[in-house]
C-alpha cells in the first residue's frame, strides 16, 4: 500500500527547475529514515519516504530498572525508522555471554523487546576457586604423607 504519511514542498507534480529542493514533511508519528534528510534535490529519486517512528515512551526507569539496564535512553522522542538505539546492561549483568549491551532498531514503527540483562556468568571465579580448594587438599595429603612416612621410619628406627 501506498498510502501518503506526508507532503512535498514544493508539491508533488509541480514544474521546478533541477537545482532546486523538496521538502518532505512527514505526518504526526512518522518520519523520513534515519540518516536520510528531509530536504533534498530535485532530482532525487526515489524521494525518502515517511515511516512510521518508535516510541519508547514504556521505558520508564521502573521498567529499564526490572530488566537490569542502565536508564541512559532518551524516552522523551521517538526513534526514526532505521535508527539504532545501544541498550546497556547494568554492572555486572550481561545480555549474552561477554556482551554487557545490545542493539535494537526501529523497523516501520516496531521495535523489539528489550532482552532482559541476567548476572554476569562467573565461570573465570568458580575455577579459581575449584583450584584452590584441590590445591588444599593437595597439600593436606601431602603432609599427611610426610607425616605417616617420617612416623613409619621414626617407629623403624625403634625396632
Amino acid at each position: 500500500s501506498t498510502q501518503s504519511t506526508g507532503t512535498y514542498v514544493p508539491p508533488s507534480g509541480s514544474r521546478i527547475s533541477p537545482t532546486e529542493t523538496v521538502t518532505i514533511s512527514c505526518d504526526s508519528g512518522y518520519t523520513v529514515p534515519y540518516g536520510a534528510s528531509s530536504t533534498v534535490p530535485c532530482n532525487t529519486s526515489p524521494y525518502p519516504e515517511c515511516k512510521k517512528t518508535c516510541s519508547l515512551s514504556k521505558y520508564t526507569a521502573d521498567y529499564l530498572a526490572d530488566l537490569n539496564i542502565h536508564n541512559n535512553i532518551d524516552t522523551s522522542s521517538p526513534l526514526a525508522h532505521d535508527q539504532p538505539l545501544t541498550v546497556t546492561c547494568k554492572r555486572g549483568f550481561e545480555v549474552t555471554e561477554d556482551q554487557p549491551a545490545a542493539v535494537y532498531t526501529c523497523n516501520n514503527g516496531f521495535l523489539t523487546d528489550f532482552a532482559k540483562c541476567t548476572e554476569e556468568d562467573s565461570a573465570v571465579l568458580t575455577t579459581v576457586i575449584i583450584c584452590v580448594i584441590v590445591l588444599g587438599i593437595a597439600v593436606i595429603l601431602l603432609f599427611l604423607f610426610i607425616v605417616v612416612q617420617w612416623k613409619k621410619k621414626k617407629d623403624a628406627s625403634y625396632k
